[in-house]
């Protein structure tokens, strides 16, 4: 997650330094004038407030509800700060680099409930449902999810096999529309975007059936490339910080397909033979951890019997730590180890997602079976502890902060959002109401 997937603190005003020192020299002036004057001088006092820690970043961890209403909660001090009621059925949220959100609505693409309809918010402290502003796909589209990336939005459309790509409004207040459609293999699932990269890829494939196929689109023009051939059925993946190579979690295979980037190929190497990297059952969400290289996939198992975490080393040469190599910075190989799984860790039953605190070098697993959040030091690849919850958590939001970061953790049947402390690993007594079960959290910065 990069997803799905996570300030309010007013500042001061601050004198400049410069009419400090001459108010001062004033203040002197005139003392020595009085002080001529027969009276005598006292020197003025004056108290030095305490700067005290550094503010929280401003930042927000934003719940959308099942019954449609989104809450915009401050980092810092972990209040509800403004509501908006969006429409009816939300299925999926996701957030553009300027606050934006997008909201799907088709619970059930088979139900009349799939209506494709796109709600977009400018995420803040004021935020009103009189500014929530709506778009419409077309009737046949039953949509299943939404992806901004740079300067646009994509929709994965199965009933169209295809990508319906519209303008990504950012904080502007205005209504996505619609630019253009674009042909993908059938039953397009996901679409695997980070900030600013330069392009993105659409994952299609059944459950049962052939392997599945993924569509490279061009962001600067918004065309396709030459698809690749994955696993079967691919439903999710993510990309490094440098846009160098796409992990595509295979869930019928039990496998990671590795894409170059430079290339959009398999990435085939003396390392990585087939392009592929065997991990556990049913690969279902992965994270990576940008200062390490370390790619953790989650595996969801049978849904009865625990899941795992695989912890693989994924190194790109360098020319720098590498000197006499021949590494090209434009296209580099994989170093020695890529793709190798250094440990596969136990976590809860039927686990949803991972979210990596990235300053922490710590995973943390949402255990939707077990009604708890799994942590994993990547340091020492081990857990550290199973934290319970109250419900079935969903989707989860880790981010960094001082002097705690936080886990914003949702469930599928509960109107609260829990908040773990990332300092103790220890979930806050007191949670937030967030007006109906959870459908996701995400965070408007990391």
């Amino acid at each position: 997650m990069h997803q799905a997937a996570r300030p309010e603190a007013s500042p001061f005003v601050r004198i400049p330094a410069f009419l400090r020192a001459a108010g001062a020299a004033s203040s002197l002036a005139a003392a020595f004038v009085l002080a001529g004057c027969g009276n005598p001088y006292r020197p003025v006092v004056a108290s030095i407030s305490p700067t005290g820690p550094a503010s929280q970043p401003q930042k927000y961890a934003v719940t959308v509800a099942k019954s449609g209403v989104l809450s915009v909660i401050d980092f810092s001090g972990d209040t509800v700060m403004s509501t908006a009621q969006t429409s009816a059925n939300p299925s999926y949220f996701a957030m553009g680099l300027s606050g934006d959100g997008y909201i799907l609505h088709c619970d059930d693409p088979a139900s009349p409930n799939c209506n494709g309809l796109i709600d977009g918010v400018s995420v803040s402290d004021r935020l009103r449902t009189k500014d929530v502003v709506q778009a419409s796909l077309v009737a046949d589209a039953k949509p299943n999810q939404i992806f901004p990336a740079t300067n646009y939005i994509y929709v994965t459309q199965p009933g169209r096999s295809s990508v319906a790509v519209l303008n990504a409004t950012g904080n502007t207040g205005l209504a996505p529309t619609a630019l253009t459609e674009l042909p993908v293999a059938a039953n397009p699932n996901f679409v695997i975007t980070r900030n600013q990269a330069p392009r993105v890829y659409v994952l299609s494939g059944a459950a049962t059936g052939p392997t599945g196929t993924v569509t490279p689109i061009q962001i600067s023009n918004n065309t396709t490339i030459t698809p690749v051939s994955v696993g079967q059925h691919p439903v999710y993946g993510v990309m490094n910080a440098d846009y160098r190579r796409a992990f595509v979690m295979n869930e019928g295979s039990g496998t990671v397909s590795v894409i170059n980037m430079q290339t959009n190929t398999l990435d085939m190497s003396s390392t990585l033979p087939t392009g592929t990297i065997p991990v556990g059952s049913n690969p279902v969400w992965a994270d990576i951890a940008d200062s390490t290289n370390v790619l953790a996939v989650l595996n969801q198992g049978s849904g009865t019997t625990p899941g795992s975490l695989s912890i693989i080393n994924i190194p790109l040469c360098n020319v720098i730590t590498n000197p006499t190599s021949t590494c090209d910075p434009s296209n580099p190989s994989d170093a020695v180890g890529f793709g190798t799984v250094l440990r596969t860790v136990p976590v809860g039953i039927n686990p949803f997602m991972v979210s990596i605190l990235q300053d922490q070098n710590k995973a943390y697993v949402s255990n939707t079976g077990s009604d708890s959040i799994s942590v994993i030091d990547l340091t020492t690849m081990t857990k550290i502890k199973d934290i319970p919850v109250n419900g079935h958590p969903t989707w989860i939001a880790a981010t960094n902060g001082n002097p705690t970061g936080k886990v914003y953790v949702i469930c599928n049947n509960s109107d609260q959002l829990t908040i773990i402390y990332t300092d103790t690993d220890t979930a806050q007594t007191t949670t937030i109401p967030i007006q109906g079960t959870g459908v996701s959290v995400r965070m408007s910065a990391q």
